[in-house]
């Protein structure tokens, strides 16, 4: 295929050529010398400053989007399990005070209070692993 167009194109070409009239039927175009716009000399930064553009779009101008809630919310949720592995952790290695006991006294407590602090655990697992 490749050599059937070299060919073709070779005898188009000289054909063409021969054809001084061809030629004719062209368009003459004539060229002249336009000058570019002239580039200023500041750079991105200081035009925006100069126009009076804050450094990065504001908060405001957003619609509050559920995703991006529920992506903060999540990543809390996944903050919340960590600090309360490293510390339920570590308070139970460094206290002197067997974990039994500790269990112990929670069972003394008020009813809100132990609510509010099963909600404080239950919820962010259910949330984070569901």
């Amino acid at each position: 295929m490749a050599m059937f167009l070299r060919a073709s194109s070779n005898t188009l070409v000289k054909y063409a050529a021969s054809k001084n009239n061809l030629i004719l039927l062209a368009r003459p175009v004539t060229m002249k010398v336009v000058e570019g716009p002239i580039k200023s000399t500041e750079d991105y930064d200081q035009h925006n400053m100069r126009v009076g553009r804050p450094l990065s779009p504001h908060l405001t101008i957003y619609k509050p989007q559920l995703t991006s809630f529920l992506s903060i919310s999540h990543r809390a949720a996944g903050m919340a399990l960590g600090g309360y592995l490293s510390i339920l952790g570590i308070g139970a290695f460094v206290s002197p005070v067997p974990i039994d006991q500790c269990l112990d006294s929670l069972q003394n407590i008020g009813w809100f209070s132990h609510f509010f602090l099963k909600m404080c655990i239950a919820g962010p697992i259910c949330y984070h692993y569901t």
